[in-house]
Parts: C-alpha cells; sequence; structure tokens
C-alpha cells in the first residue's frame, strides 16, 4: 500500500510537470499581433545611403518647445540645413501665418510631410502647415536626410517627414506657454489639451489647441529698422509722401519728375508747401533722401497670428483580425499683415491711366493758375503713408483619412 502511494505522487508530479511545460510552450508559440506604423523609410542609417533622423517624444518634451515647426528648427547639424518660416510680412497668400519647413532652400512646396505614413493635407501651392499637429500626440517624428522623388514623387524632391502619433493614450494632458520678447513685444500663447482612452479592442484620442503669436514693428529695433541694415540707414529707401508730377515736353512726352518742397524728412514727417504755386516744385533727385520714405516704418517684422486645431484618432477591432483606424483633424488660422503704403502714380493700371486734370483745382499748372486754355494734364506719383496696406487671412484646413 505504501509503494503504491509513491508511485501515485510521482505520476501525479510528472503529469503536473508535463501540463505546465506545454501550457508554456502553447504561451509561447502564441501570435502576437505586431503594429508597424509608418512609411518607405527606413529605421536605421547603415541600412541605406540616405540617413534618417528620429526625434522621439522624450526628446520633443525635453525640449520645451510647443510646436513641430519650432522642434523642426532645432534640430542638430547631423541633420541638412533648415530654413523655417512663419510667413513673410510681404506676402498675402493663404499660407500666412502658417509654419513650414524649407530643406535646403528648395522650398516648402518640394518637402513630404506624412502623418502615420500617410500624406498630410497641403494648401493649393503644395504647402504643409506644421503647426496643425499637436506636439502632445506625438510618439516621434522621423526625418529623411535626402531627396526621395523617386518613391514619392516631385513634392519629396528635399526629403522626407513623417510624424509619427501615439497608438493610444489612457488619460489626459494639458499643457500651457505663455513667453514674450526681451523687447516687451512678440507675445506669444499656446494652450492644449488632449485625452485619451481605450485598450486593445479599441481606442480614441482627443486633442484641442490654441496659439497666439501678436505684433513684431520693424522700426522697434535698430536691427529691423533699416532696409539694409542699421550701417546703411539711407539704403533701400521708396517714393515719399510729399506730391511729384512731371509736365509734357515738347515732343509731347512726359518730362523730369517735380517734387513738392516740404519740411519733413523719411519718417513722413513735416508738412508740405503750398500744391498751387508751381515754385514750390523741386527738381527729383536720387540724393535728396527727405524726398523718399523709410517704409519699414510701416511695416510688421512678425505678423500676428491665431490658430485653433481640434484632432482625433480612433481605432477599433473588427472580425477576422482586421482592424479600422482613422484621423480626422481641423483647423483654422487667421492672421494680418501690415507694410507701407502703396506708391500710388498716373499708370498704376497701364490700361487705364489717370492724370491731374487741367480743370483741377489744384493743379499748379492748370487753368486755375495758368488761365482759362492754358491748362495741361499732369503726371503724378506719391505713397499714400495716411493708410498703410493691410491683408486681412483666414484659413480653414480639413483631414480626414481611414485605413
Amino acid at each position: 500500500m505504501h509503494q503504491r502511494t509513491k508511485i501515485a505522487v510521482a505520476v501525479a508530479m510528472a503529469l503536473n510537470a508535463l501540463t505546465a511545460f506545454a501550457q508554456a510552450q502553447a504561451e509561447a508559440e502564441a501570435p502576437q499581433r505586431v503594429e508597424i506604423t509608418g512609411s518607405r523609410i527606413r529605421q536605421v542609417d547603415l541600412e541605406t545611403a540616405q540617413p534618417v533622423s528620429k526625434i522621439t517624444a522624450q526628446q520633443i518634451q525635453a525640449t520645451g518647445l510647443v510646436t513641430v515647426g519650432d522642434i523642426l528648427n532645432q534640430m542638430t547639424s547631423s541633420a541638412p540645413p533648415t530654413g523655417f518660416s512663419k510667413g513673410s510680412t510681404l506676402t498675402s497668400n493663404l499660407e500666412m501665418g502658417g509654419q513650414y519647413i524649407d530643406l535646403r532652400n528648395l522650398g516648402p512646396e518640394r518637402l513630404l510631410v506624412l502623418v502615420d505614413g500617410k500624406r498630410w493635407t497641403q494648401s493649393v501651392n503644395g504647402y504643409t502647415d506644421l503647426s496643425t499637429v499637436p506636439t502632445a500626440m506625438i510618439e516621434r517624428i522621423e526625418i529623411l536626410k535626402d531627396g526621395a522623388s523617386a518613391i514619392y514623387g516631385s513634392d519629396a524632391i528635399a526629403g522626407v517627414i513623417n510624424i509619427i502619433l501615439k497608438t493610444r493614450m489612457t488619460g489626459g494632458a494639458v499643457s500651457a506657454y505663455k513667453g514674450i520678447n526681451e523687447g516687451g513685444d512678440g507675445k506669444s500663447e499656446d494652450y492644449s489639451l488632449t485625452y485619451g482612452a481605450g485598450d486593445e479592442k479599441a481606442s480614441m484620442m482627443f486633442g484641442v489647441s490654441h496659439s497666439r503669436q501678436r505684433t513684431v514693428w520693424a522700426r522697434d529695433r535698430e536691427i529691423t529698422k533699416y532696409s539694409r541694415g542699421p550701417n546703411h540707414p539711407d539704403a533701400g529707401l521708396g517714393g515719399g509722401p510729399w506730391g511729384a508730377i512731371r509736365l509734357k515736353d515738347a515732343d509731347g512726352e512726359w518730362g523730369d519728375q517735380m517734387v513738392l518742397n516740404h519740411t519733413g524728412g523719411k519718417y513722413g514727417d513735416g508738412v508740405g508747401a503750398d500744391v498751387r504755386n508751381p515754385a514750390n516744385y523741386h527738381p527729383a533727385s536720387a540724393s535728396i533722401n527727405d524726398d523718399k520714405y523709410s517704409t519699414t516704418n510701416d511695416m510688421m517684422f512678425q505678423a500676428p497670428t491665431a490658430l485653433t486645431t481640434i484632432i482625433t484618432k480612433g481605432e477599433i477591432a473588427l472580425p477576422k483580425d482586421m482592424r479600422l483606424k482613422t484621423t480626422a483633424m481641423y483647423s483654422e488660422r487667421t492672421s494680418s499683415t501690415q507694410n507701407g503704403g502703396y506708391p500710388l502714380q498716373s499708370a498704376t493700371q497701364d490700361a487705364y491711366p489717370v492724370y491731374i486734370d487741367k480743370d483741377s483745382y489744384f493743379n499748379p499748372y492748370g487753368s486755375s493758375v495758368a488761365g482759362a486754355g492754358n491748362g495741361q494734364d499732369l503726371y503724378f506719383n506719391r505713397r499714400t503713408v495716411e493708410r498703410p496696406r493691410v491683408t486681412e487671412n483666414r484659413s480653414q484646413t480639413l483631414h480626414i483619412d481611414a485605413v
């Protein structure tokens, strides 16, 4: 009886060991779902002559920067030369106020931007605004440091940037940023809220962000106050606000320009003489800087912009080991620019020239001054400093993809 008990115990222990081994082997052989998010960009520099630079979420957080454009502008020397632009104040298109990357001066329209391996929304001119992607939802950024036009087409001549968003997020995150320049202008604000929930079967992420950048005037700093820099204060001056006229010569051609006498300078100060007196005009000369105007006096160096973005990303498991993923984004950006007043002249529209009529009361060579029948029309030009050129832009962007 005792011997039989020993054998039973030994058999039970062997069966338990075999069961545990079989269970461990089954767990080891169980298939695991591996998710690969990206594009045709290779992950290791040594695999190809086309090097790839990677920026992780931890590196992004360590920079303290709030937009993708600012982050990419801080790429180290291992990356190719990078140009970063928020849009020039001299432009008046819908790209004004956005954030664009220009690799090797080939133009932002020659750089392809992907989000999770899919092309991100572009403007009509082929520009991709990187400020529409919230940094809180980014897992990593991959930068292909060489052209990839053979794979992606002509819009990837300068390179490819692939922004990988987080697969899922549990909980929420709030960030706020406020800054100001040392000169007390150019205030910037950025606020963002992100939240996510879910598991392996289904997940959803949501993010909303709002950023605003205030104005910086060119006239407030010596380095930007002059068109050619502080060492050349009189270079690059434009036409002045003082009335300038031209008379027709004996051949019927417009003669040399004459400028109204005045007490002002290149900033439009002072007053002009009586415009009806022909003796109150002097011949125009390139050496008389007081007759010109410094357009940077009315120009913005940094234009004010405001951007609001809402983005969602969802994923759900389907039958037969299929999954549905979708991303939706809506953004609205407003911006404004101001430059010096328009240099109005008789030939502003060549097909429809406008002259000072010979019967005008303000014509110094008109009939009211020279006598009835002796007046003549005048060619004129003058910068309208009373009303600078102001452009208001409003751009709305919608992006939806599913796979």
